[in-house]
């Protein structure tokens, strides 16, 4: 994937000693910015039946990533520009991971399903780009631990799911405000040192009738 995109910023900023149609601030102009990411993978899933009541269900991935981003700036023939240019920056990072899941499933009877297992997550780094800084954000990952039941009943025309979940995140991955000593201020993506998501679930649907 690769991703071009270009900002335009005009304005006198509550400025009134400034002749029209000027830029002022460090950014301005055109602002570029450029994405690119690959992404390999290679990842497998399969069931294990220990008896007719009992599976085991195991899966891998292993992925491999290499991501890129970049900022520069060019002059927009529209406004005069006061003020330094942004410096013009590019980074590159590169990571790989191996994830694995593993749940048991308990058929206790032919509509009623009970299930528990973990899972590992991942997402691939990125860079965060602004006006003259990037900055490389790590990558994120996640355990996952859910334990829950499925069934259905009436001849399948009641569903019910439930399930109770509990998921810890490290380096998330999320936008954050850094402020400047000028008083503005960038926003950013940035990592997260770690953010816990617990909870339940209630699924429920009813086939009243064909049509409702």
């Amino acid at each position: 994937q690769d991703v071009e995109a270009l900002e335009n910023q005009g304005g006198l900023r509550g400025r009134t000693d400034l002749p029209p149609n000027t830029y002022v601030g460090t950014d301005g102009g055109t602002q570029n910015y450029t994405s690119s990411s690959k992404s390999l993978a290679a990842f497998g899933q399969a069931n294990l039946h220990f008896t007719d009541w009992l599976t085991l269900v195991a899966g891998g991935r292993y992925t491999d990533d290499e991501v890129g981003g970049s900022y520069f700036f060019s002059d927009d023939p529209r406004f005069n520009f006061v003020g330094p240019h942004p410096a013009d920056v590019s980074r590159e990072a590169t990571a790989s991971d191996f994830t694995y899941k593993a749940a048991l499933q308990i058929q206790a009877t032919d509509d009623i399903m009970f299930y528990g297992g973990y899972a590992e997550g991942y997402k691939a780094p990125a860079i965060g780009t602004s006006a003259g800084a990037a900055r490389e954000v790590l990558p994120e990952t996640v355990d996952s631990y859910e334990i829950g039941m499925k069934s259905q009943f009436f001849d399948r025309r009641l569903t019910l799911n439930v399930a109770l979940f509990k998921q810890d995140f490290e380096n998330m991955q999320t936008t954050t405000i850094v402020f400047q000593p000028d008083g503005n201020f960038l926003t950013v993506l940035d990592n997260a040192k770690g953010v816990e998501s617990k909870g339940a679930e209630l699924d429920a649907s009813l086939r009243v009738t064909d049509d409702l």
